[in-house]
């Protein structure tokens, strides 16, 4: 490992990978109930929601 780039090791991916796998789960099981139009919009929605908090993380770095 090294030191100089200890944020690249962190372990955020085995944080990150289950929760995905577990969301992907979630909307593949509700698309029949969504159709095409409820899963556009839930995609949209979750790419905003995703935007946000990246936004939101971002702005707190640099203050």
């Amino acid at each position: 490992m090294d030191e100089q780039k200890i944020g690249a090791y962190s372990g955020g991916w085995a944080a990150v990978n289950p929760l995905a796998s577990t969301l992907s789960g979630v909307t593949v099981s509700i698309s029949p109930l969504l159709g095409n139009s409820g899963m556009s919009a839930l995609m949209l929605i979750l790419g905003a929601g995703g935007i946000a908090l990246v936004a939101k993380s971002a702005r707190g770095v640099q203050a």
